[in-house]
């Protein structure tokens, strides 16, 4: 393959780039992609949270003491993502809560987070 034209030993025509460009713009415009405000992205799938990854509480739960930006683990996924076993627990690793939370309740921890000590709230 010469400098310049490595896709073309793979069967690209030159010509055909413009068709291609013009099918991705209109795949584009034909399928947005936005950011919800728990940084989930719509119109390309939701970020896919895993078992014993850390999740971020989107909302308060009085009734176990949890307020919203609390972390906890996934200790089981229901329905393909639909819902969520979650473990909370104390710096020492004592168990708070394992509550059932759907999808809308937490978000995939990221890189840039960072956690917040705070005392246990009674629940």
């Amino acid at each position: 393959m010469g400098k310049g034209k490595p896709l073309l030993g793979f069967g690209f025509r030159p010509e055909a780039w413009g068709e291609f460009a013009e099918a991705l713009k209109a795949q584009a415009l034909a399928n947005p992609v936005t950011v919800s405000a728990d940084y989930r992205p719509s119109g390309l799938g939701e970020i896919m949270i895993v078992e014993h990854e850390s999740v971020v509480l989107t909302e308060a739960i009085p009734a176990a003491g949890l307020e919203a930006g609390d972390v906890g683990v996934v200790v089981h996924i229901h329905r393909d993502g639909e819902a969520y076993e979650v473990e909370f627990m104390t710096l020492d690793g004592g168990t708070l809560t394992v509550e059932t939370l759907s999808s809308r309740q937490v978000r995939a921890a990221r890189n840039l987070d960072i956690p917040h000590v705070r005392s246990r709230l009674a629940a």
